[in-house]
């Protein structure tokens, strides 16, 4: 069984707030930061939260944002973190090249 995920909190903590307001109970815990998840929230969340997060709400700021982590997290599974090992590796090579030779 699964770990529940980010966007099952913030699902949740959604519907526990409109039945508060239902019931006229005030809240004291700060939810905001889980109603309103920032950049660092985001990224915690898996792949599969992401596509189902930016499938429901692609135009507003937690769509931005999934779509954004998404492009990021894509980027570095091509061919962008095989160049950076490759030029790393390079440039070991030839420092290596450098003391050899002095």
């Amino acid at each position: 069984m699964r770990k529940r995920g980010t966007l099952a909190e913030v699902d949740k903590a959604r519907a526990d707030r409109m039945i508060a307001g239902l019931a006229g109970a005030t809240t004291h815990t700060p939810i905001e930061e889980i109603l309103d998840p920032g950049r660092n929230q985001v990224r915690h969340m898996h792949d599969d939260e992401l596509a189902e997060l930016l499938a429901r709400n692609p135009h507003d700021k937690l769509g931005q944002l999934a779509a954004s982590e998404m492009r990021s997290r894509e980027s570095w599974r091509g061919p962008g973190k095989w160049s950076l090992i490759i030029a790393g590796l390079a440039l070991l090579v030839s420092v290596g090249a450098l003391f050899r030779t002095i």
